[in-house]
């Protein structure tokens, strides 16, 4: 077990302009650092490849990269619109298929992360 948990916070990053993924990638660095404040270590694939699309990244690929990132990762956190980001729904679904839990409130975040804390602390 690791010293702290590794939570994957997904959030969508699309939008239909670009001043509105930079709204998406400023919303996901918000729920990153409340990870951090809790005890967590946060994993923000919006930030890790915040406007590569301006590098003609496919998304495809991007996304590819933040499936392989999830499997190293203690939990999930959906945050913001995720219901309706396919990228969203695709890391849940692979979340779900690798038996990674997943969190969908603050409130289950910081349950989780003092139910690891209290494992850590009884090993």
């Amino acid at each position: 077990m690791s010293d702290k948990p590794i939570i994957y916070v997904a959030h969508p990053y699309r939008a239909d302009t670009r001043s509105g993924v930079t709204r998406n990638i400023s919303a996901a660095r918000g729920h990153a650092i409340q990870v951090w404040r809790l005890g967590g270590v946060a994993l923000s694939p919006c930030n890790n490849s915040a406007h590569m699309e301006d590098a003609v990244i496919p998304d495809e690929v991007l996304l590819s990269g933040d499936l392989q990132l999830l499997a190293k990762c203690d939990a999930i956190l959906m945050t913001g619109f995720w219901e309706c980001s396919k990228g969203c729904l695709a890391e849940r679904g692979r979340a779900s298929d690798l038996g990674i839990p997943v969190l969908y409130t603050m409130a289950h975040l910081t349950r989780f992360i003092a139910a690891w804390n209290a494992r850590k602390e009884a090993s």
